[in-house]
């Protein structure tokens, strides 16, 4: 792990090999807890924002950006 101060910037390579970094695993936890029908305040605590509007754009960011990864693997399956 690495270190900047006093924060865990990145993690080591999990077993993908893949540096992860604490933000997208902060704002994976977000959407999975959306994706368990957790209330976005409960979200918002738990992720340390101060604003509810900032944890609602992430989430529509983190949203998007997924449907756009399934969308491109639907593509790689079954072709155009």
């Amino acid at each position: 792990m690495i270190k900047m101060g006093g924060h865990i910037s990145k993690i080591a390579p999990i077993s993908a090999g893949l540096p992860i970094s604490c933000h997208q695993l902060r704002h994976t936890m977000a959407t999975q807890l959306l994706n368990a029908d957790a209330d976005l305040v409960t979200i918002q605590d738990l992720i340390g924002h101060s604003r509810i509007k900032t944890t609602k754009a992430k989430l529509k960011q983190n949203t998007e950006y997924t449907a756009h990864l399934f969308y491109q693997v639907f593509l790689r399956i079954y072709g155009d």
